[in-house]
């Protein structure tokens, strides 16, 4: 609703009622209330049917009817049609209400809103069409636990553009009264109703286990807690295991215990299978909800986060929330390669709590660094290896021998930094909480974020609250605006990192934009508000603020950028101006001039963040120009400032060297020429790789035709800015290991597309050097391509070609003799046309998520399937042939397949459709000509998918 309506809105409703009330006498007092719009009351204000009067009858027109001569008519200037009240609505009422409308861009809705203190507003404007333009809208509402004889008005409502016109008809309401109050119903928020079944004698050993912490002050569980159990769902009951969940007592009060659940052989709930379930409260109902959103919003992995109706053995505990746990299904769902995801072990601290030792203890610094999931990882070689090394990388960060850039992906670290200052969610950053996620491709580590708030949640900070703030190179390594929950350990190398700290200025500029938090809240507010609704069932004074929650943003605002007279002190000598910043972040110096910037610095200047504990730090910048101002920002915003000169010297202090940016590395290859034009190029001819050849960001990385590059010695070619190999047909560019020793073609998070004609890649293996692992001889992520007539011969990885999360084309290309995998895209789009494959080890071409478009492709000889689609992808294919092959087409896990002609020659199992992972469900294939020959097993198909052969449903077995 715009905002402008609003005051009309309530002024309507207000004469409305009042309309009603006054037309008591004349109303029906039984459940069933009709309006079909063709009779008015005095003097046209009033529609009137069997005695039920209506408000707005000024809205009767002839225009169009769906039954009988008249239906209302509605637009900008008349916005309310027929509208009525029913009063003495208590909980678990059920009302029911549907009208007729027709409108050709759906401007009406059907509008519920409570009165008498009841504050509910629901608007429905999805319908069903019916026939000559009219649709139908229907809703119902079951009144909520705490309403007791309120009001509840109902009306329709135009709710469009100022010049649309909608037009309704036949509104019928009826009311359902409640014989016994529900235990809890939300009246807009689509929860569920779970109900955990314990046998009294597991139900015994949790009460046990209760009473143990209660009286220790300290939850200690583990797999031997866990207990036999089911969940009954919406969707039917599921064998679980379960156990109490929560560090502290405050889990375990009253009856709403906290419980760990994990679902059992290929079962999940709500695509998880293994969850937990809370009071609400203890993460401060909504405040943590609203934190998970935006780590979504900007890709931050996080857990799944939602509310539900819980029960045990039947007995409603009331409004909960539940969590997704740490396990593969958590990056399954957000798209990130399988690998693992580690913490700081706490078997120090909660033990040694329990044992009633209280004084310090180094837990932290003794923690081991270890993986969720760890007896699965321990018997996976390739996921043991991914491991090592992310321990390696997040030991070096805390010992002070990696820099943030060279360990975390710090682009989503600087985000998760910054949101968690929007939302005073900082509990997220006690080192108990703190989760890292390995990514093989960047071979970096992402934040996970989860746990922002107790059952306090964020009342208690003192404001402004920047993570990022008062660290220099002085500061004490465990020193933290948040070290109230432990985050000090990473601040001070992070902050000292520029490189990090411009990112986390820049994003917690962007995140406490006014524009940004108005598009959130566009965005969220209906969620917030039917989530309220149903936590106010139980919580009836929960009121979520939106200005209070985020209070941050606006204090951070007032001290995000430079204070005039406070945050950079300039003083001008004879040959030199001397600066001293005051200001919370660092700060950069931009240039010295009067009105404008008339001459800027040689080097980058950056002034460290000041701290009132250390004296201020001086810096001494050579400057004899005659300038009356010093214009700087902070690090990483855009806001500049103009700082006057104090007219006399300061004591001089040494600037410290800055680092500076260059291409010296190329120079150890003579065979790379570096150009005046953003090009980076190799010499014609033969030129033997034995190590790692990296290209910078910014540039073009260009190959012409006939040149040949040897990889040996675990040499690979990683590139940051995209590539051009242009070969010819007579003279085509040839990557290869003659040893096959060389580990291939990287390409990532590229601005520009890469193409490639006439290549050649053989015989190479996946990159595996200082913990970057692709698993692919040749692969792209986040990086568009395009191959044109390029051969795949002889690779050695588990897949030949990867694209992950990019645009790609392969256009008459051929793949040959891959020991594994010859073509996977990954969350991608993309489009293959007049591509052949033969012995492929395992699939010839494998979909996970995205779409892809196939033209025609030829497959012989695949050890595994031809294609093989999952994921939720989306494959559309105009002609495939597969013959000699151990399956022809695969779809599982929620996939959609469409092939318009098939021909399977010579397989194990032809066409295959069910579902493999328990977080997934079936999925679709149709074949609309197939052609078999010599095929053992022609289809497969599970419970929960569907093939469409030859037109023909097949039947599942």
């Amino acid at each position: 609703m715009r905002p402008n309506r609003l005051l009309w809105l309530i002024l309507a409703l207000a004469v409305a009622a009042l309309a009603l009330l006054g037309y008591a006498k004349y109303a029906d007092k039984g459940d069933y209330y009709y309006c079909d719009m063709e009779h008015t009351a005095e003097e046209g204000k009033m529609y009137v049917c069997k005695k039920q009067f209506f408000q707005n009858g000024q809205t009767q027109t002839d225009a169009y009817a769906y039954g009988g001569k008249y239906s209302a008519r509605c637009d900008a200037k008349n916005e309310f049609g027929p509208s009525m009240s029913i009063k003495n609505i208590f909980a678990g009422d059920v009302v029911e209400a549907s009208v007729m409308r027709k409108s050709d861009y759906g401007f009406g809705v059907l509008t519920f809103q409570g009165a008498d203190g009841w504050h509910f507003n629901q608007e429905v404007g999805e319908a069903v069409k019916v026939s000559n333009g009219w649709e139908q809208i229907k809703y119902s509402l079951t009144v909520p636990v705490g309403v007791e004889d309120k009001t509840l008005i109902i009306f329709c409502y135009y709710a469009g553009f100022s010049n649309g016109v909608v037009y309704f008809d036949d509104l019928k309401v009826r009311r359902i009264k409640a014989k016994y109050p529900p235990a809890l119903a939300a009246p807009s928020f689509d929860s569920e109703r779970i109900n955990l079944e314990v046998e009294e004698k597991y139900l015994e050993k949790i009460r046990l286990k209760r009473a143990e912490a209660i009286s220790s002050g300290v939850l200690l569980v583990g797999n031997a807690d866990l207990v036999e159990a089911r969940l009954l769902t919406k969707d039917g009951p599921l064998d679980v295991q379960a156990r109490l969940k929560g560090d502290l007592p405050d889990h375990l009060m009253g009856t709403k215990w906290s419980f760990r659940i994990l679902t059992l052989g290929k079962n999940a709930w709500q695509g998880m299978t293994e969850f937990s379930v809370h009071n609400s409260l203890s993460r401060y109902h909504l405040d943590e909800w609203v934190y998970h959103r935006l780590l979504e919003k900007e890709d931050i992995l996080t857990t799944r986060y939602d509310f539900v109706d819980m029960a045990l053995n039947g007995q409603t505990l009331g409004v909960y929330a539940f969590e997704e746990h740490f396990n593969e299904g958590l990056l399954r769902h957000r798209q990130r390669p399988i690998a693992p995801i580690i913490r700081w072990s706490e078997e120090g601290l909660w033990p040694n709590l329990k044992r009633g030792i209280y004084k310090p203890l180094p837990w932290f610094e003794s923690a081991a660094i270890q993986a969720f999931g760890e007896k699965d990882l321990l018997k996976d070689e390739e996921q043991l290896a991914y491991f090592k090394t992310a321990q390696n990388l997040l030991y070096s960060f805390t010992e002070g021998t990696k820099k943030a850039s060279e360990v975390f992906d710090v682009d989503r670290l600087a985000k998760f930094l910054a949101l968690t200052d929007l939302c005073l969610s900082h509990h997220a950053l006690n080192s108990t909480n703190l989760r890292f996620y390995f990514n093989p491709l960047t071979a970096k580590l992402e934040p996970i974020g989860y746990d922002g708030f107790t059952t306090e949640g964020s009342q208690f900070y003192v404001l402004p609250m920047l993570t990022g703030s008062m660290v220099n190179e002085r500061t004490p390594l465990r020193m933290s605006p948040a070290n109230n929950y432990g985050f000090s350990f990473l601040h001070y190398n992070l902050f000292n990192d520029y490189s990090f700290a411009e990112k986390y200025a820049h994003y917690t500029e962007t995140f406490t934009d006014p524009a940004y938090l108005d598009s959130l809240k566009t965005t969220l507010l209906k969620d917030i508000e039917a989530r309220e609704a149903f936590i106010r069932q139980e919580y009836t004074d929960y009121d979520f603020k939106w200005e209070n929650y985020f209070r941050n943003a606006d204090e951070v605002r007032k001290v995000l950028y430079p204070i005039p007279n406070i945050s950079l002190k300039a003083h001008k000598g004879e040959n030199a101006i001397t600066l001293e910043s005051y200001h919370a972040l660092p700060l950069e110096v931009l240039g010295f001039g009067e009105n404008e910037i008339s001459e800027r610095p040689k080097e980058r200047i950056v002034l460290e963040s000041f701290n009132e504990d250390y004296p201020v730090r001086r810096y001494e910048v050579p400057y004899s120009g005659k300038a009356k101002f010093v214009f700087c920002k902070t690090l990483g915003t855009s806001e500049i400032a103009k700082i006057p000169l104090f007219r006399w010297p300061a004591p001089v202090a040494d600037l410290p060297a800055l680092p500076k940016a260059t291409l010296e590395a190329l120079a150890n290859f003579d065979f790379i020429v570096v150009g005046q034009n953003k090009t980076i190029s190799v010499t014609p001819g033969k030129h033997l790789l034995n190590k790692d050849l990296l290209i910078p960001a910014g540039h073009i990385f260009e190959i012409g035709p006939g040149t040949e590059l040897v990889l040996e010695n675990s040499a690979s070619i990683i590139s940051y800015s995209p590539i051009q190999f242009i070969g010819t047909v007579e003279n085509p560019i040839l990557i290869h290991s003659e040893k096959k020793s060389g580990q291939g073609l990287l390409v990532l998070e590229t601005k520009g597309k890469s193409l490639l004609n006439y290549v050649i890649f053989k015989a190479l293996n996946a990159r595996d050097g200082q913990g970057q692992a692709t698993q692919s001889g040749v692969a792209f992520y986040r990086a568009d391509v395009k191959f044109d007539h390029c051969a795949f011969l002889e690779i050695q990885s588990k897949n030949a070609l990867s694209i992950l999360h990019a645009d790609y084309r392969l256009l008459d290309c051929q793949f040959e003799n891959a020991a594994g995998d010859a073509f996977d895209a990954d969350y991608s789009t993309g489009k293959l046309d007049k591509v052949s494959f033969s012995n492929i080890g395992k699939d010839a071409i494998e979909i996970s998520g995205g779409n892809a478009r196939i033209g025609q492709v030829d497959i012989g000889q695949a050890f595994g399937a031809g294609l093989n689609a999952n994921q939720h992808a989306i494959v559309s294919a105009e002609k495939i042939t597969v013959s000699d092959s151990e399956q022809g087409i695969v779809a599982t896990d929620f996939s959609k397949l469409v092939i318009y002609e098939l021909k399977l020659d010579g397989l194990q199992q032809g066409i295959l459709a069910y579902q493999k992972l328990p977080e997934f469900g079936g999925s679709q294939i149709e074949v609309k000509n197939c052609e078999p020959t010599n095929v053992q097993d022609l289809h497969l198909v599970e419970d929960g998918s569907v093939l469409l052969l030859n037109g023909d449903v097949v039947e599942k077995h």
